[in-house]
C-alpha cells in the first residue's frame, strides 16, 4: 500500500476535521499501535498449535507488517494535523502496549481465522465510515488505504476458515465457540474508549444493516442455519454486542420461550431478519 502521508507530504486540507472523527482515529491509532501481541499471544500459538504453517505465514510476512504500518500512519497523521502532540499519543500508546493482549490465547487456527474474519470486517467497515466524514482529503486517502488491507485480511481470514473446514468438517464446534464469545479487541487494549466506538458508529452512519447481512452470510456458509442459531441461543444468555444487538435482540426472547425453537429455525429467523429490506 502507498502510504497516502509520503505520497502527499503534510498539505492539510484547510477545512477542520470534525472533532469526532479524530477522536475515533486516535481510538484506532490506539488499538492499531499492539498487533505483535495479538499476532504473539493468540495468532501465530494458534497456527503452531493446528500445524497451520500457511496462516504463520501470513501473520509473518503480510498481516502483522501491514498492521504495524495502520498505527504508525494515525499516529503521524495526528500529530501533524496538530491534533495532538506526540509525547500525548506516545504515552497512550505505551499505556496500550503495557496493558497487552492475551485474548484468544488457547485458539486454534479455524478460531483465530473466524475472529480475525470478523474483526476485520468490522474494522473495514468502521474506517469506511469514518471516510466519509473525513474533511481532509488525505485522511480520507489515508482511511481508505487503511480499509483496503483490513477487507484484505477479512478475505484470508475467511477463505482460511473455509478450507480448514472443508478438510475438516467436524470443526464447526470451534467457528461457534469463537462467534459466540467475539469481543472486540479494544475492549482489552483501550477499554476506556471502546464504549464510544456506539456512538461514532451512530454519529458515522456505520451501515449496520450490511454489517448484520456479512455476518450472516458468512456464518450460514461455514456452519450452517444450526450453527448460527446455536451462536444466536449463545448470546441470548449474556450481553450482546453492539454490532449485533437491533436484529438479535427479538430472537432472544424467542430463545426463551417455554418451547425453544431448534437451532436451525432460529438460524433462518435471523438470516431472514438481517437480508430484509427497509
Amino acid at each position: 500500500m502507498a502510504i497516502a502521508i509520503e505520497r502527499q507530504g503534510s498539505n492539510f486540507e484547510n477545512k477542520p476535521t470534525r472533532k469526532d472523527v479524530l477522536e475515533s482515529l486516535r481510538f484506532a491509532c490506539l488499538v492499531e499501535s499492539n498487533p505483535k501481541d495479538v499476532a504473539n499471544n493468540s495468532l501465530l500459538p494458534a497456527a503452531d498449535r493446528s500445524n497451520a504453517p500457511w496462516l504463520r505465514r501470513f501473520v509473518t510476512t503480510t498481516w502483522l507488517p501491514e498492521e504495524s504500518m495502520h498505527g504508525v500512519i494515525f499516529r503521524e497523521y495526528l500529530i501533524r494535523s496538530g491534533a495532538m502532540q506526540q509525547n500525548q499519543i506516545d504515552a497512550d500508546i505505551q499505556k496500550v502496549q503495557e496493558r497487552g493482549f492475551t485474548f484468544g490465547n488457547d485458539y486454534t487456527a479455524l478460531q483465530a481465522c473466524t475472529y480475525g474474519w470478523i474483526q476485520e470486517m468490522i474494522t473495514w467497515r468502521f474506517y469506511q465510515s469514518m471516510q466519509q466524514h473525513a474533511a481532509d482529503p488525505l485522511l480520507s486517502q489515508i482511511l481508505n488505504d487503511v480499509g483496503k488491507q483490513e477487507n484484505f485480511h477479512r478475505f484470508v481470514y475467511f477463505t482460511g476458515a473455509k478450507t480448514i473446514l472443508k478438510h475438516h468438517p467436524d470443526g464447526k464446534r470451534e467457528v461457534i465457540e469463537a462467534a459466540a464469545n467475539f469481543t472486540m479487541p479494544g475492549h482489552y487494549m483501550v477499554p476506556e474508549l471502546q464504549p464510544q466506538s456506539t456512538k461514532w458508529a451512530k454519529q458515522f452512519e456505520f451501515p449496520f444493516r450490511t454489517l448484520y447481512q456479512d455476518i450472516s452470510k458468512g456464518l450460514v456458509e461455514l456452519v450452517g442455519h444450526e450453527g448460527l442459531g446455536e451462536i444466536i441461543l449463545s448470546y441470548g444468555a449474556k450481553n450482546l454486542p453492539w454490532y449485533l444487538k437491533a436484529p438479535l435482540a427479538p430472537l432472544k426472547i424467542v430463545a426463551k420461550s417455554p418451547i425453544p425453537p431448534t437451532h436451525r429455525i432460529v438460524g433462518i429467523l435471523a438470516d431472514v431478519a438481517t437480508r430484509k429490506k427497509k
